[in-house]
């Protein structure tokens, strides 16, 4: 095996493990926040048919949201085979092209406002920049 073949084979194996990073941080924000919502709609609907989301659930959502995304982008940052930040923010513009897609294709059946999908977005964003710097400083502290 020649030396460039040895390269090629480190940075497939990169590639592959970037993948694996954003992909796992972004289904504990999947799971995270579709459990969370289960939880939160059983809590403040009691079974009741709505219409709208009342505000309280708008914003316990926006705060799960928050908290599932910081959790993500932690679980990138640790998978992630150098620079845990830069994948971090791989799964951050991951979480904000699907605000996108929600602001252009927006839901005629949604029980929440038209801001509420890109405000998500944006806070998945940030949270998911801010779980990497947690565990980059995590990782600080203990060398």
């Amino acid at each position: 095996m020649s030396n460039g073949d040895a390269r090629e084979g480190w940075a497939m194996r990169t590639y592959v493990r970037t993948i694996f990073a954003i992909g796992c941080g972004y289904v504990v924000v999947l799971v995270m926040i579709l459990l969370g919502a289960i939880v939160i709609a059983a809590a403040m609907f009691h079974g009741l048919p709505m219409a709208v989301a009342p505000p309280k659930f708008i914003a316990a959502n926006a705060v799960l949201a928050f908290v599932s995304s910081i959790a993500g982008g932690a679980l990138t940052a640790r998978v992630a085979p150098s620079r845990p930040i830069y994948h971090a923010a791989g799964l951050g513009v991951a979480l904000l092209s699907i605000g996108v897609f929600a602001l252009i294709f927006p839901s005629p059946q949604s029980l929440v406002p038209n801001w509420y999908e890109p405000l998500v977005a944006v806070l998945g964003a940030i949270g998911a920049v801010v779980g990497g710097m947690l565990v980059r400083d995590a990782k600080n502290l203990t060398t």
